[in-house]
């Protein structure tokens, strides 16, 4: 009985779609951190400068987990215009929830 392989050409696609969907989820939980911040201050001059900091530190990070990410994808075997490609959607999902 012949054993069937897994064509080796679309196995890293799949081990990269996986890999990026997981980083997704992780972008998306960052995305969120600014509002759950900001209930955690509440109201007053001292919160609001706290929080300042806080989202300043959080927009340098969520830069810095977009370029893993499209590091990720370009080493991913799959094109530079797939990696734009998904840059582009995290950076939207990012911008829907961050508001």
């Amino acid at each position: 009985r012949k054993r069937v392989r897994f064509p080796r050409r679309i196995q890293p696609i799949c081990k990269g779609y996986l890999a990026r969907r997981d980083l997704l989820k992780n972008l998306k939980e960052e995305a969120e951190r600014p509002i759950k911040i900001m209930q955690r201050f509440g109201r007053g001059f001292r919160a609001r400068r706290e929080f300042c900091a806080d989202l300043a530190a959080w927009k340098a990070k969520r830069l810095a987990a977009i370029k893993v990410v499209e590091a990720y994808c370009r080493g991913q075997r799959s094109s530079r215009r797939r990696a734009i490609q998904f840059r582009r959607a995290a950076l939207r999902m990012i911008q829907s929830v961050g508001r």
